[in-house]
């Protein structure tokens, strides 16, 4: 009965074994924990064994050097060379490397046992890579999300932001409809708050109406505005983000090198792109391609200096960029015409890649950019539509590519005095008119702005409430799986829309007629129509007379002309060439509203801020 109980070899040490110690060193060793993590990461750094995969993870995949080996023999340890906070976006990831336990996650210590757990496969929407992850759900409580294995996507990492943002989902919720009343905020039943506005809708003028979607909007939540509105016979749907970017061609919003392509590549051209805040799980795969590459990777950048990859900068204005096309900064020459030949791609497999960032995107001469660095590509690929391939833009809202494929607008973060009745569909408004009536639709009351503004609030579900889908960067659709349930009265952003459509049609729409309807809408739709195919005809008819100028004329000598005229004919004041690429992210993790509203990422901002101000202070 005993020995049931026991294990064997401790019966034998008790009966047979030493009563003391063989330890004769005069010193033990002991070990502190280090406290360079922030709120991600606990460290029991006696549980460590050395085995440097910590180490060697931040410094080949995610290109942080803050974390090394330090002493020899007996006192050998892991820790930071000069106290520091581990400043990265993919830290969280070693604590799936570490095999002993020495690095936990903070938040999920001692939450829940691993047989407590329900496992659930979704996506993450935090940045438009879409990384696959899994959810780990105890008692409809979400305490931990894990990477899944992806290799087409993500393969096995995740970011900070995707990894710890799940402790917002129960801070400040938005629970009840809620209507203003004498500056006052009520809570009131689903059926008056749908009601009043559809009321509200049926005494305005279509001019008045407008619906902006914010940075999560799903594609079942962009096709039921679109399918009402439309039904009503009004077009004003827009994106609300900093940039005034209108597309009508794939190309033009996704990466058109694939995700497994980018390890192909020898030659990298970054364009205002910071990819460690921007798209750090692409970045993963560039330094795979250097560690990996048998022959060297080459990697150029316009725009803030990237420490984080080994970059040749050649500036960070567009005088800078001029130059670089007119042949007239050093090595541009032999990038031009040695590297982007295309006889060298055919019998080396060079493939050069070229990113656009978002402090491209956002510059209100952003046409300019692309258009004139696309002639170049046109002047060295033979084949018309051979260079698109290597034309990347890198958005990092999911949300606009989501509109973009169902044919949304952008605009600025500005409601224009005409509309009345402004719609918003989780997403911040900057500027505010008296005489706008706002509709939000939301998760979260942690703005004051909106939630003090608003005329009328309807809570929505987020992300890990719901089986929806997106599409992500790279092109493919992408699903959520529901991982917990939410609250009775919060709802599904496209359920509350396709509840809005039908009431209309039964209350306020006598006699619907599809036919009739149809043609309504589609007047409305005339004038942009025929706005998008003069906008389009007009950059084709520009191609096409650089094009054939070029081919019948001395080569070398006329495709810098060309090049010029280009930014002759667009800035005609030379200030703006002076210009430069400004930062798009100053805080990776206070970016968006999960990020504003999570303790974690709070501290984390905190942290991060106090690393920028005493870095630049230093420089």
């Amino acid at each position: 009965m005993w020995s049931r109980w026991r294990c064997d070899l401790q019966d034998i040490t008790l009966v047979f074994g030493q009563d003391r110690g063989r330890f004769y060193d005069l010193k033990k060793r002991a070990i502190d924990n280090l406290n360079c993590c922030g709120p991600f990461i606990k460290t029991v750094m006696t549980r460590c064994i050395h085995c440097t995969r910590c180490v060697r993870f931040l410094n080949e995949i995610s290109g942080n050097y803050q974390i090394g080996v330090i002493g020899r023999g007996k006192d050998m340890e892991i820790g930071t060379f000069i106290k520091s906070y581990l400043f990265n976006e993919l830290s969280g990831n070693i604590v799936d490397l570490c095999p002993v336990g020495a690095l936990t996650s903070m938040p999920y210590a001692f939450v829940a046992r691993s047989w407590e757990l329900i496992r659930v496969n979704s996506i993450d929407v935090m940045d438009a890579i879409a990384a696959s992850i899994r959810v780990d759900v105890v008692n409809n409580k979400v305490v931990r999300i894990l990477p899944r294995l992806d290799e087409n996507v993500n393969e096995e990492w995740i970011s900070n932001k995707a990894r710890y943002i799940y402790d917002c989902l129960s801070i400040q919720r938005l629970y009840f409809p809620k209507l203003k009343i004498n500056n006052k905020l009520f809570s009131i039943n689903w059926i008056i708050a749908l009601e009043l506005f559809l009321n509200y809708i049926n005494n305005l003028f279509l001019i008045s109406l407008e619906a902006v979607c914010g940075n999560f909007v799903d594609l079942e939540t962009v096709f039921s505005l679109k399918y009402f509105f439309n039904s009503i016979g009004c077009s004003n749907i827009f994106f609300i983000d900093y940039i005034n970017y209108s597309v009508d061609f794939r190309f033009l919003y996704l990466l058109n090198t694939s995700l497994i392509a980018l390890e192909d590549s020898n030659l990298i051209i970054l364009i205002g792109c910071n990819l460690r805040l921007e798209a750090p799980l692409i970045l993963t795969r560039i330094r795979k391609k250097i560690l990996t590459a048998r022959n060297k990777i080459e990697i150029y950048s316009f725009g803030l200096n990237n420490n984080y990859l080994p970059v040749k900068n050649f500036g960070n204005s567009l005088k800078n960029f001029k130059l670089f096309l007119e042949g007239k900064l050093l090595s541009s020459v032999d990038i031009l015409f040695n590297k982007f030949n295309l006889l060298n791609k055919i019998i080396f497999n060079q493939i050069p890649i070229f990113f656009y960032g978002m402090s491209v995107i956002t510059r209100f001469d952003f046409l300019c950019i692309v258009k004139s660095f696309l002639f170049i590509l046109s002047f060295f690929f033979v084949f018309v539509n051979f260079y698109w391939k290597f034309f990347n833009i890198i958005f990092t809202n999911l949300g606009l590519l989501s509109c973009f494929e169902l044919g949304f607008l952008t605009k600025s973060r500005k409601i224009s005095f005409k509309s009345k009745l402004v719609y918003l569909i989780n997403a911040d408004i900057l500027d505010y008119n008296e005489n706008n009536f706002i509709i939000y639709q939301g998760y979260f009351y942690n703005s004051s702005y909106i939630y003090y503004k608003s005329n009328i609030i309807l809570p929505a579900a987020v992300y890990l409430e719901k089986s929806t889908s997106y599409i992500n960067l790279e092109g493919r659709y992408r699903f959520t799986k529901k991982a917990i349930t939410p609250f009775t009265h919060i709802h599904l952003d496209s359920d509350i829309i396709q509840v809005l459509s039908s009431l209309r049609i039964t209350k306020f729409v006598k006699n619907f007629s599809i036919v009739e309807n149809f043609f309504e809408v589609l007047l409305n739709f005339i004038n942009i129509i025929n706005y998008e195919c003069l906008f389009f005809s007009s950059i084709n008819s520009f191609f096409f007379k650089l094009r054939k100028k070029f081919w019948f004329s001395e080569p070398f000598i006329n495709f810098f002309e060309d090049t010029i005229n280009i930014f002759k004919n667009i800035y005609s004041k030379h200030k703006f060439l002076n210009t430069i690429f400004c930062r798009f992210l100053h805080n990776y993790y206070n970016s968006n509203i999960f990020c504003k509203n999570s303790k974690i990422m709070s501290i984390s901002s905190h942290k991060n801020l106090q690393f920028l101000t005493s870095f630049q202070f230093k420089i």
